[in-house]
């Protein structure tokens, strides 16, 4: 039976590597759509870099959350920039992560969430936008939650610097 000390130890280099195999990844996919194209091919990459983002970074000890939840975000990105066939797995995944933003608000999803006004220059953009942000796909709508608690979270840190410095 492993101590203590070696199960910390373990975790922490299988973080090490996860971290690594993000960074790969990240660079085979950053402006690459043959990259992108062949990562999303693999069944259910788009779910896990989702898991990644929504349900690992909240088990990881706090020195390594800031950088999985990056390297997630934007191995995500890269995913679905220049590939159609990512964007519409992500659009077609049922997943809901409740991301919680001040206290227990969060998000409003479902069908009955009226749609924002989606402009664009043309009728495929206008489409794409209104299937990526109707009730429908709380995929998206929890990568905005995420998106609001950071901001909330980043302008709070700005106020309490703002503070500090006033305060000297």
């Amino acid at each position: 039976m492993p101590t203590p000390a070696a199960r910390e130890r373990s975790s922490h280099h299988a973080v090490g590597v996860l971290l690594a195999v993000l960074r790969v990844l990240l660079n085979l996919t950053h402006d690459n759509e043959l990259g992108s194209h062949r990562l999303g091919e693999q069944e259910g990459a788009v779910k896990t870099v989702l898991d990644i983002i929504f349900l690992l970074c909240d088990v990881l000890p706090d020195e390594h959350r800031f950088d999985t939840n990056v390297l997630g975000l934007g191995l995500l990105i890269n995913m679905i920039e220049h590939n159609s066939s990512n964007r519409q797995q992500l659009d077609r995944l049922p997943v809901d992560y409740h991301v919680p933003l001040h206290g227990n608000e969060t998000l409003p999803t479902g069908e009955g969430c009226p749609p924002p006004e989606v402009k664009g220059d043309d009728e495929t953009s206008q489409e794409e936008g209104r299937g990526l942000l109707k009730g429908r796909n709380t995929c998206v709508r929890s990568l905005i939650a995420l998106f609001l608690k950071h901001y909330h979270n980043a302008e709070g840190a700005t106020i309490e610097v703002t503070f500090q410095y006033l305060e000297v």
